[in-house]
């Protein structure tokens, strides 16, 4: 309805209601988190986050993007409460193949196609590029882990987490 819409748009909660993959990865996280605090099985946790995650999507509109990252978030979730390895490429070929069945022609559409194309970039590339990045600060392979100095091993992780956040950002321009 353009009142409600406008509506929306006066009060500054408009972009509460558009859907995306870190929208949906944001709700994710922090409720898997929040119930991981009440020490609950891996499958309890996935039994409340996941109509959490289905709610929030068909809340806000079923977009081609918003499935794609609800349906990889499910996938996600299953495995890791089936203590099964997730790969992230299976994930998004199984949200792309879903949505396919449900709707052939969304293969035509513009946000369909850019929203798999970034997430597919961003799965392929990103450990490669992190791992370029990384590497001139890397410690020699050969000197054990235990001769690292505890500073030392912490800036480590912090350097390869923000070599994770640059591949990735680079990836996304």
């Amino acid at each position: 309805d353009p009142d409600l819409l406008d509506l929306l748009q006066d009060t500054g909660t408009l972009h509460l209601f558009v859907i995306d993959g870190l929208k949906v990865t944001l709700l994710a996280g922090i409720s898997w988190i929040a119930a991981r605090l009440f020490c609950l099985p891996r499958r309890w946790i996935a039994g409340a986050v996941v109509p959490l995650l289905l709610l929030y999507c068909a809340g806000t509109g079923l977009s081609a993007a918003g499935l794609r990252a609800t349906l990889m978030a499910l996938f996600v979730l299953i495995g890791i409460s089936l203590e099964r390895p997730v790969l992230q490429l299976n994930a998004m070929s199984g949200a792309g193949l879903i949505l396919l069945l449900c709707n052939p022609e969304e293969l035509f559409q513009l946000g369909f196609q850019l929203s798999f194309a970034i997430v597919a970039f961003i799965v392929i590339g990103a450990r490669p590029l992190t791992s370029c990045l990384a590497h001139p600060f890397t410690p020699d392979p050969w000197i054990p882990r235990q001769l690292i100095s505890p500073l030392r091993r912490l800036s480590q992780r912090l350097i390869h987490r923000s070599a994770e956040l640059l591949a990735v950002c680079t990836i996304c321009w």
